[in-house]
């Protein structure tokens, strides 16, 4: 798929990778970017500087996502491309109370269901549409020191491959976004970004970039972080090996994987989107992480992970004409309670 002229939807836009997405996407000339986040003002402030509409939207609220898609497609036009991007650290241990254990589902997964539900059944009668869902690297692999963040993003997982497996022959593209640590609020909490850190810590521009390939590829395992791949061949190769080997980074960090992130206020930075896990190398002489500040090293290496297109299109400044405001933003919340999120990942 090429973006331009395009009808796209990000969720979880108000930062990280969700803001990188929209400057990203922005540069290939869609026909129009809404911008979904909690964090109105942050939407806000993404919308006016691609050209683009905000919306506010509790996305853990089924009403609310039908709402917010039927909004979108009365104002805007039918969406091509809904990029659910939005996603939440919250439990540690199998002992994480059952209203966490909620909380966490509503937004990791079933966000990603509820926009399923509304699209897929208008995407496929119009002959097509594309669903990008941001899962994680712990969505293939699995999460040191949080077993509610690993569980719903492996459920994350599933829920595109069965989209892609269903509806891949009617129309439907499905990708899933798995990156390991990206240098977003997520891991802001985070010593040197705890085990997700240890391959390196990308830059959400970066990110965007594969994204902007993967899509156009139609690949549906978008991994900005090449290793990924070879540590789920390595898994499924031999998975007995495998889980020992996750022993070994459990026994070092268990819970301090994640520690910090429990004080990170989740909805004043809004419903973060990103995907964070863990793979164990690449560190520097000294022990620290590596960080992959120079952008060349660091598309070089996710580009690698992508499968290119045998076409490519020139980017297209734009500007959207209309421009919603803080006093004209949509706003659709459902009034969710405040909490704040113990140990993220992604």
């Amino acid at each position: 798929m090429e973006l331009k002229d395009k009808v796209v939807v990000i969720t979880g836009g108000a930062s990280g990778i969700g803001a990188a997405l929209a400057r990203r996407f922005a540069q290939e000339g869609p026909k129009a970017l809404a911008i979904v986040d909690r964090n109105e003002a942050g939407a806000q402030a993404v919308a006016a500087e691609v050209g683009g509409v905000a919306y506010g939207a509790d996305l853990g609220d089924e009403h609310a996502v039908e709402a917010l898609i039927d909004q979108i497609e009365s104002t805007q036009g039918p969406i091509d491309l809904f990029c659910s991007n939005a996603g939440i650290g919250l439990g540690r241990g199998i002992d994480t109370s059952s209203e966490d254990w909620r909380t966490i589902i509503d937004i990791n997964l079933m966000a990603h269901v509820f926009a399923a539900r509304t699209l897929v059944p208008r995407m496929v009668a119009r002959g097509g549409g594309y669903l990008l869902n941001t899962a994680s690297a712990a969505g293939l692999l699995s999460q040191i020191g949080s077993v509610t963040y690993a569980v719903t993003k492996h459920a994350a997982v599933s829920l595109a491959e069965w989209l892609s497996i269903t509806h891949g022959g009617e129309g439907l593209k499905v990708s899933v976004l798995c990156p390991q640590a990206v240098d977003t609020p997520m891991i802001a909490g985070t010593e040197q970004g705890g085990v997700a850190g240890v391959d390196g810590i990308m830059a959400p521009e970066t990110v965007a970039d594969v994204v902007v390939e993967g899509i156009r590829a139609e690949r549906f395992l978008i991994l900005p972080h090449p290793e990924v791949e070879t540590y789920l061949q390595r898994k499924t190769a031999d998975y007995d090996r495998w889980l020992g080997g996750m022993r070994r980074p459990q026994a070092r960090y268990g819970e301090n994987a994640v520690k910090g992130l429990s004080q990170a206020p989740w909805r004043q930075a809004s419903i973060w989107a990103k995907s964070w896990p863990f793979s164990f190398r690449g560190q520097d002489r000294s022990g620290a992480p590596r960080r992959l500040a120079d952008m060349s090293q660091s598309v070089a290496l996710g580009r690698a992970a992508a499968r290119r297109s045998s076409t490519s299109s020139p980017r297209t400044p734009w500007r959207l004409r209309s421009t919603i405001t803080s006093s004209g933003a949509a706003s659709m919340r459902a009034g969710r309670p405040s909490k704040p999120a113990s140990a993220a990942t992604t």
